[in-house]
């Protein structure tokens, strides 16, 4: 066990409560349990090393062939006997060694090893010593408590108390990678180890070692902060490593310690995925023992799934050819009888064993796997079923499943050929308006699109009325016109379409569901760009809805409508019901997971931007660029590399929006990765080309006043720096002022009354409009409006108000993990006490008066009494009394 996993094991409350067992003086005991590779050893190995704890005094191991054998635990300890004729001369041989062995006032310790085949004889035994109070008993064992084991039989004492090793949680499963790898790993990886170990220590030591061999867990120090010391990000290229030795080793291990009927379990689980309990039960396979222990566990939807993907892995890949097939036919028999649908997972199952598959099974089994984004599973089916030469239905479902994976190339030649070969007016079209998605995404040249266009009118030209001409030119007119809409907006210095425009093509009877829905993609981020982002929260939502109407367009859109609704309820300063919104998309298995955490961490990221908190906004930054160099379904990555910069850098104000951060020229790695993205498509999306402009690394001839939405946060961002006398008629602040005209939402009526106030010497209104900011999560205007009102109450003559709302400043910047802006850290310092004042305050806080503390320091009274109505008003305090109340740091004012 590693020094944190020891240091972890000792904080727990199964260690706590062992310790407390073993070293008390009374006769107690303990059985402890918890599936294999829990850990359970380590415990009771960690609380015995103990200083205060004895050395046990027996170690009882037991097996499947002791278990029954008569006093088979016990016999290493019962050699002197030549005959056992019942327990009277077991239990004196025992406790001839317990009394020699026993020390002081400690009772001496019995361990017993794998107490879950203890054999009956021996247990009865033991509970009788319990009973006399002759020893302490630990007794390890796998699963639960049955009812009819031996291991129950000990359980009736009152003083034996049974402990469960739980799993670890996410905190300690991402503590355990931290010390194996020596560096910080990201929340992504993090999340992605819990679901394949489920917890289990020796599954997550296994895997990181395995992963590390095979060069999928490495090290990123690209977004390592500049000091230098900030440890290297570690990241998963991949999900679950190739089943090496040691991880086929670890799960025969398990497996050969598990019954022979559970092991039926487990292979039928690890072969078709979850199961309902009752067709486990049709099949003859026990599952209760095994869900106690935590070795599998229930899903939401009640069927029976293996806690861990690794085990459940590398065991489908162990178990023999022959054993598949006859475990898919006890399965396909019960299944009928019960009259269950044959999920993706079986379905492969079937086919990899060479069981005929029907092609719409096949077909309905991919598009299954597609709509719940597990587009790896789906493209496993594809390959085995070899779908795409089948039929022209599987090769279009193949191409969409290419598209969610992210090979938009791959997807382009597999719909150019289906184009090349259909004689279906239906396929043709759909094939087409495919096309056109995946070179929206890949952001095809002029020349890419003619070569199309051109293919497109050859083929068309080969359909009469009878094919279905006319469907064609309709798909194709549809399909034109939103493709035209989608370049213009996502192409630097194009003229964006007009909101009226799409507004008019919404109301087109022949628009077709998904054409809808992409044009309402459209006017969303364009009213976002403007600022009108409650407008764009509606739209992007009744995009969400619509799939959930269409399941097949999931896949293709819904990373992308996620993000938007994201997006705009953060601008919109909806921060609570984001955090929400953005956590209920995280998701437990693995292929969401690995699907979205990219977008969800920018998603956070820039909240916390928003709100203030700088530190955890870069570490989310860099998170989600390193997240979507390897996956990047919505086309993301040029975003969040353009908002890692931004939170790299101070924004300037001599000019709106120009840029004050390092400088993005090609000797600054800052710079270099931008340049790198600037040809890639997610660079031209709207949203990057808007922060790109804001922070002078645009493409084109675009500015940040093209974008008024960042604008204002630019503006923003920089006035804040600026103090009282700075901030009067300089142009960034009037420049803000025009620039909120318009726009939606409680962040930019905050920001609306901030920028109004800031030119007024209202201490009052301030102070309220920062108390109601901080209640709505705006932590950053809020910490501004506040400090901006001590400093008007300071000039009004009241430095103790001033200094008490300061120290709130101070806390709330503190707790909620901010960065203070400069203007703030100035006002902040007016709290600070110097090494007189703190002297001062610690004389008088023992209890010494004025007159005493200055005879102690040698002053006069009159200086001391000067001190401490700095100190008063430093600290917004008006009685003596108060001092002691006060939570002071070391030589510091604040708390």
């Amino acid at each position: 066990m590693s020094i944190l996993a020891q240091r972890d094991r000792e904080d727990s409350l199964e260690y706590r409560e062992l310790l407390d067992i073993v070293t008390s003086p009374e006769p107690s005991g303990a059985i402890v349990l918890g599936s294999i590779g829990m850990g359970k050893t380590s415990l009771v190995e960690a609380v015995l090393a103990h200083p205060d704890a004895p050395a046990p005094v027996m170690r009882l191991f037991c097996s499947p062939t002791l278990a029954d054998v008569p006093y088979g635990a016990l016999s290493p300890y019962l050699g002197s006997l030549q005959r056992i004729e019942g327990p009277v001369e077991v239990l004196r041989e025992i406790n001839k060694r317990l009394e020699s062995a026993a020390m002081g006032n400690l009772k001496p310790v019995v361990v017993v090893e794998d107490a879950h085949h203890l054999d009956a004889e021996s247990a009865f035994v033991l509970s009788l010593l319990m009973e006399n109070a002759a020893l302490k008993l630990i007794a390890i064992g796998a699963g639960v408590l049955a009812s009819d084991s031996s291991l129950a039989t000990l359980s009736d004492s009152e003083a034996l108390s049974t402990i469960v090793v739980q799993p670890l949680g996410l905190d300690g499963v991402r503590a355990h990678v931290e010390e194996l790898v020596g560096g910080r790993i990201s929340e992504g990886t993090a999340r992605i180890i819990l679901a394949t170990s489920g917890g289990n220590p020796s599954f997550v030591q296994a895997y990181v070692y395995s992963c590390r061999e095979q060069g999928i867990l490495f090290s990123d120090r690209a977004f390592a902060h500049q000091n230098g010391d900030e440890p290297s990000i570690w990241i998963l290229a991949r999900p679950l490593p190739a089943a090496d030795d040691r991880l086929t080793d670890l799960v025969t291990e398990i497996h050969g310690l598990t019954p022979p009927a559970e092991q039926r379990t487990l292979e039928m689980l690890a072969l078709g995925g979850p199961l309902p309990g009752k067709l486990l039960a049709a099949c003859g396979c026990p599952y209760r023992h095994l869900l106690g222990s935590g070795e599998l566990r229930q899903t939401s939807d009640s069927t029976i799934r293996i806690s861990s993907a690794l085990h459940e892995a590398v065991l489908r890949r162990i178990v023999t050819a022959q054993r598949k097939a006859e475990l898919f036919a006890l399965w396909e028999g019960s299944r009928q009888d019960l009259g269950l649908h044959p999920t993706p997972t079986q379905v492969l199952w079937g086919i990899e064993i060479g069981v005929e598959t029907e092609s719409e099974v096949a077909l309905r089994a991919v598009q299954q796997a597609a709509d719940s984004l597990d587009f790896e599973l789906a493209w496993k089916l594809c390959t085995a079923s070899e779908m795409a030469a089948k039929t022209e239905q599987g090769a279009l479902l193949e191409a969409t499943v290419l598209m969610g994976m992210g090979r938009y190339h791959s997807s382009r030649s597999l719909l150019v050929r289906l184009m090349e070969q259909t004689h279906d007016a239906t396929t043709l079209t759909t094939a087409f308006k495919q096309l056109l998605i995946v070179l929206s995404n890949l952001g095809a040249e002029a020349h890419d699109r003619e070569v199309i266009e051109q293919l497109w009118e050859h083929r068309a030209g080969q359909f009469d009325e009878s094919l279905g001409l006319d469907e064609i030119v309709k798909g194709h007119r549809t399909a034109e016109l939103i493709l035209d809409y989608w370049n213009s907006l996502n192409t630097p210095d194009a003229a964006r379409p007009l909101t009226s425009e799409l507004e008019f093509l919404l109301e087109d009877p022949e628009m077709v569901p998904e054409g809808r829905l992409v044009v309402l993609s459209l006017l969303s981020d364009l009213h976002s760009i403007e600022g009108h982002n409650e407008t764009a929260l509606g739209l992007a939502r009744q995009v969400l809805e619509g799939l959930g109407r269409y399941p097949r367009l999931e896949g293709i859109y819904q990373s992308n409508t996620v993000f938007r609704v994201g997006w705009n309820l953060i601008f919109s300063g909806r921060y609570f019901e984001a955090k929400e919104f953005i956590d209920s998309y995280r998701g437990n298995s693995i292929h969401l997971i690995v699907h979205r955490q990219g977008m969800l961490a920018l998603l956070h990221g820039l909240g916390d931007l928003l709100q203030g908190r700088k530190a955890n906004a870069l570490d989310e930054f860099a998170e989600a660029v390193m997240e979507l160099r390897l996956r990047d379904p919505a086309q993301l990555l040029a975003l969040a590399s353009c908002m890692y910069e931004w939170a790299s850098g101070h924004v300037g104000v001599s000019v709106p929006g120009s840029w004050s951060g390092a400088p993005l020229g090609p000797e600054n790695d800052d710079g270099l990765r931008a340049k790198a993205l600037t040809d890639s498509p997610s660079a031209r999306r709207l949203f990057a080309r808007a922060v790109a402009a804001s922070i002078g690394n645009a493409l084109g001839h675009e500015k940040v006043t093209d974008f008024p939405l960042m604008e204002r946060e630019m503006l923003l961002f920089g006035t804040a720096q600026l103090d009282h006398g700075e901030l009067l008629g300089h142009p960034s602040q009037e420049r803000l002022a025009t620039v909120l005209e318009g726009h939606q939402g409680s962040r930019a009526g905050f920001v609306a009354r901030l920028v109004t106030l800031r030119g007024r010497n209202d201490a009052e209104a301030l102070e309220s409009l920062g108390r109601e900011a901080l209640h709505q999560g705006e932590y950053r205007i809020g910490t501004e409006a506040l400090t901006r009102a001590a400093l008007r109450y300071l000039a009004e003559g009241e430095p103790r108000v001033c200094g008490a709302i300061l120290r709130q400043v101070g806390r709330i910047i503190e707790e909620q993990g901010l960065v203070a802006e400069n203007h703030i850290a100035r006002a902040l310092a007016f709290t600070e006490l110097t090494a007189r004042e703190k002297e001062i305050v610690d004389l008088a806080r023992s209890g010494m008066n004025n007159a005493r503390i200055a005879r102690e320091l040698t002053v006069s009274q009159r200086t001391v009494e000067g001190h401490l109505y700095r100190v008063f008003s430093k600290l917004g305090i008006s009685e003596r009394s108060e001092l002691n109340a006060m939570d002071l740091e070391p030589g510091n004012g604040s708390t």
